[in-house]
């Protein structure tokens, strides 16, 4: 990836760890995307970043992605 790609993935990881902890730690991914705006693929790179760094657990309930911080 190019460095402008690396640095919009990385903000928009920071900006998904700020709104998870605004609302108790824990969002659908479906959430996440509409209150950010990002595209599938900006919100999946994010979120793929985030797993990467150990700072978030995603597990699937009922159809849905949840996204739940560690260690908030």
């Amino acid at each position: 990836m190019n460095d402008a790609i690396n640095r919009s993935v990385i903000d928009n990881a920071r900006k998904i760890v700020e709104l998870l902890k605004e609302n108790n730690n824990r969002m659908s991914s479906w959430d996440i995307k509409l209150k950010l705006g990002y595209s599938n693929s900006m919100l999946y790179m994010a979120i793929g970043y985030l797993v990467s760094t150990n700072k978030i657990n995603v597990y699937s309930k009922d159809l849905i992605y949840i996204i739940e911080l560690i260690n908030p």
